[in-house]
């Protein structure tokens, strides 16, 4: 790793001129302090040390300048442009975020596609539509009829250390990630007129990914912790990368832009197949439950690679869960604690821009004024949440604009002291999807924008310990309200809860008994 690439990673150029700085301390130290103890003719004065330090870094730097100028003279232009730069897997996501913000355009090439439809095409859509400016997006990623290459590639995932994160995968689940991202590219076509998006179908895969923007191309491997590579618009190897792009789309087949309007949030099994259908990627050995999949697939839209504190499934110990409460319970003067308007006393023990830790707790017995009756709500962020104590019953729910409406669509907007409720022209209707209860130690996950709603029993003190993460700071949450409700409803925040001895106290006193 050459100097310039070292200190271009700020995480890198902190920790680098950190341990120089230390160094050189240690130095000086041993030199003017320690050394004049063993030897006191080594001891010097103030003034001539500082007028000798001057002068040394004077000499190194016009030897720095002369070598640095003449090893730019003798290295060939072509040496000079066709520099790879190696990027620590925690560096990526400031990169891809920086080159979706000014980029107008975006080839990608890989297998799935699943982060480019989860996070590459809605934020190039979001800046498009802030900056009003058209952006081209090619995308070129497996054939999801060819079942030798599904195969190919499933053995190859089944290969990697991705696994122990991601799970096994077979031909169904790969055939399955091909056509969610297929869907969601035909929604885009159709929703987003400032995007032109195509996307083709290769028959090989490669191991790399390749996602080049107007700023530069960034390589990376199915391996998380891998580094990538990452290559400069002016470097020689850029427009090589371009290229591949470019004859991948000419040697592969292009998916068709048909008249099917596909929108992923009323998103069916039948209207998937008929998209499906219509695009010419229909094929045969599909089934009933791959369509299911493939509509569960996009109505997640989870980003593969965007994790909270907790995965559903897992459970953190009760060491753990005790230092939390512990935590809270001292500090619960300096937390942000609210009645919540769904029912429930609400406290942030830590947050920042992406990522926050919550505790939600449900005395028993004792409810808000300030609850409200409509409960049916979505998140601008994914969470996942554990039970700690009690039960609770969380509901999914679909919209759809298609029906008889049953709900008016409410944008949620929150302010210091109120949140304000707006009633908006959009209006729905409902089916309940599944419902899971849950008791202590289990956990879930829900994705952003999925409609839902909780409850706990009112009779029994029930507590859950939630953490947010992949958060869209540009969306506004959502509330189902009455067809015939007001425009504009106001909630001031009810900041007032129980005594912390009521809320914690019985929570560590129910864990520690275990």
């Amino acid at each position: 790793m050459s100097i310039e690439s070292l200190l271009s990673q700020p995480h890198i150029r902190r920790t680098f001129f950190l341990a120089v700085s230390l160094v050189a301390a240690v130095i000086v130290g041993i030199r003017y302090f320690v050394l004049p103890l063993i030897d006191p003719s080594l001891k010097v004065a103030l003034v001539p040390f500082i007028s000798r330090t001057a002068e040394s870094l004077l000499m190194s730097l016009l030897v720095a300048v002369f070598v640095g100028s003449f090893l730019f003279w003798i290295t060939p232009r072509v040496v000079r442009v066709a520099s790879i730069e190696a990027i620590e897997p925690r560096a990526l996501p400031a990169l891809f975020e920086k080159a979706m913000q000014v980029s107008d355009f975006w080839y990608y090439k890989g297998s799935c596609g699943r982060y480019f439809r989860t996070r590459t095409l809605p934020v190039m859509a979001y800046w498009a539509r802030n900056q009003s400016i058209s952006r081209e997006i090619v995308a070129i990623i497996l054939d999801p009829r060819d079942q030798a290459v599904c195969e190919t590639y499933a053995e190859y995932r089944n290969s990697t250390r991705s696994v122990d994160v991601d799970g096994r995968w077979d031909a169904k689940r790969v055939r399955r990630e091909i056509y969610a991202t297929a869907l969601t590219v035909l929604h885009y076509q159709a929703h987003e007129k400032m995007l032109r998006v195509s996307l083709g179908f290769s028959r090989a895969f490669s191991s790399f990914r390749i996602d080049l923007s107007s700023l530069y191309v960034i390589v990376t491997k199915e391996d998380r912790l891998a580094p990538a590579m990452k290559c400069d618009k002016e470097s020689f190897f850029y427009q090589s990368y371009r290229d591949e792009v470019y004859l991948s789309q000419r040697q592969g087949e292009s998916m068709l832009q048909p008249a099917v309007d596909t929108f992923l949030d009323t998103l069916s099994v039948q209207g998937a197949r008929d998209a499906i259908q219509a695009a010419g990627l229909a094929c045969a050995i599909l089934d009933e439950r791959d369509y299911e999949e493939i509509v569960r697939i996009c109505l997640e839209r989870k980003n593969p690679y965007e994790h909270g504190f907790i995965s559903e499934g897992d459970s953190i110990s009760l060491e753990e869960i005790r230092s939390l409460l512990e935590y809270a319970s001292t500090a619960w003067g300096s937390l942000s604690t609210i009645w919540h308007s769904l029912g429930f006393v609400h406290a942030t023990l830590w947050s920042n821009d992406q990522l926050s830790l919550r505790l939600h707790i449900w005395p028993a017995g004792v409810r808000s004024e300030g609850e409200q009756q409509w409960k049916i709500h979505d998140h601008v962020y994914a969470f996942s949440s554990m039970v700690i104590l009690g039960s609770i019953t969380d509901t999914i729910v679909s919209v759809s604009v298609a029906g008889n409406s049953t709900h008016q669509i409410y944008e949620v907007e929150y302010g210091a002291e109120e949140s304000v409720l707006h009633r908006t022209s959009s209006s729905v209707s409902t089916e309940y999807g599944r419902s899971r209860f849950m008791r202590k130690g289990e956990t879930y996950s829900l994705p952003r924008k999925m409609f839902h709603f909780t409850s706990a029993s009112a009779g029994q003190l029930t507590a859950t310990i939630m953490a947010t993460y992949n958060i869209d700071v540009n969306d506004t949450a959502r509330v189902l309200g009455d067809l015939s409700g007001p425009p504009l409803i106001r909630r001031p925040i009810v900041r007032r809860t129980p005594p912390v001895e009521s809320l914690i106290g019985p929570l560590l006193e129910a864990i520690s008994e275990e």
